[in-house]
């Protein structure tokens, strides 16, 4: 995911979510962690256009509901949110 810029595409975004976000495992301590850290890679990586922040934004409901682990889910919001106010700035 180094240029995303050049290389990838919103698809490209969407289905590494679906690849590595879906966690279904045990909620503890070092999965969450592990569960932030690729969440921050991802969102590093699309943040490099605008383009594809705006058309994830846009289906920011589907990427919610196919997390199906509560916890992953509200981790998730919380972090997409924090990730809007900053883009802010």
């Amino acid at each position: 995911m180094a240029n995303a810029l050049s290389s990838h595409s919103y698809e490209f975004f969407k289905q590494w979510f679906y690849a590595f976000l879906l966690f279904d495992g045990e909620v503890n301590e070092a999965n969450k962690r592990e569960y932030l850290d690729l969440l921050q890679h991802w969102s590093k990586q699309y943040s490099k256009s605008d383009e594809i922040i705006v058309k994830i934004l846009m289906d920011i409901d589907r990427f919610i509901e196919a997390i199906q682990n509560q916890q992953y889910r509200v981790i998730f919001i919380h972090y997409m949110v924090n990730f809007c106010f900053q883009q802010s700035k």
